[in-house]
């Protein structure tokens, strides 16, 4: 894999989203977005499962895990490209 633009929503709900504001908005849970088959970036609504993948991530000694915060996020589109 290259590049990823995952995005999870219920079942029902199908809809486009490309910036931040419209992922808060929407139905969606959880966007997922790999480039280059090692950047990831991982937006995610639930509190306790963003945690749950962040220990996770620790757990694995992947490198650079942080949080995306509205202050450190430097992403204009919810696209991996």
């Amino acid at each position: 894999m290259i590049f990823a633009d995952l995005k999870a929503y219920p079942k029902e709900t199908i809809s486009e989203i490309e910036i931040y504001e419209e992922f808060i908005e929407s139905d969606y849970e959880l966007v997922l977005l790999v480039v280059d088959s090692c950047y990831t970036t991982v937006y995610c609504k639930d509190k306790e499962k963003l945690e749950l993948l962040y220990r996770n991530a620790q757990a694995y000694e992947f490198k650079d895990v942080q949080y995306v915060t509205e202050k450190n996020d430097t992403r204009t589109r919810l696209t991996a490209w």
